[in-house]
């Protein structure tokens, strides 16, 4: 999942316009139509979580006629994966490294920890392989 945001011209709260259209990059189809995003808080900003099934790279057009105010933003589903293998919880059990998506529960990636001789260990760790 991908959270995309929308910061509304001099941050005004309460539009009911916020509006998104997901497109993918490599051939320009709509991926996801007119999509009402929410507001964090009464902050300005309006966010929207995307889903993207591949990663591929996606554009996303978010306007606010009543703002008076377009933008425009890349996002790509790899990039957001390798931000959570480096923020987010991880644990090491039985040889394996578990990394969790943001809820801290839900398993992203599995790795059986080797040491220099291609052995399972957890202290002195010389490569991982996925599992």
């Amino acid at each position: 999942m991908v959270r995309v945001y929308f910061e509304a011209k001099g941050f005004e709260s309460g539009l009911s316009d916020v509006l998104i259209v997901i497109y993918k990059v490599s051939d320009g189809s709509i991926v996801q139509s007119s999509t009402s995003m929410t507001e964090i808080s009464t902050t300005g900003v309006y966010s929207y979580d995307y889903s993207a099934s591949n990663d591929e790279d996606y554009l996303a057009k978010m306007s606010s006629v009543a703002n008076k105010r377009t933008s425009v933003q890349i996002f790509n589903r790899q990039v957001d994966s390798i931000l959570k293998v480096q923020k987010n919880k991880l644990n090491i059990a039985s040889n394996v490294l578990t990394i969790f998506d943001n809820d801290g529960t839900t398993t992203l990636f599995s790795f059986n920890l080797k040491d220099a001789n291609g052995n399972a260990t957890s202290d002195d760790v010389f490569s991982r392989e996925p599992i």
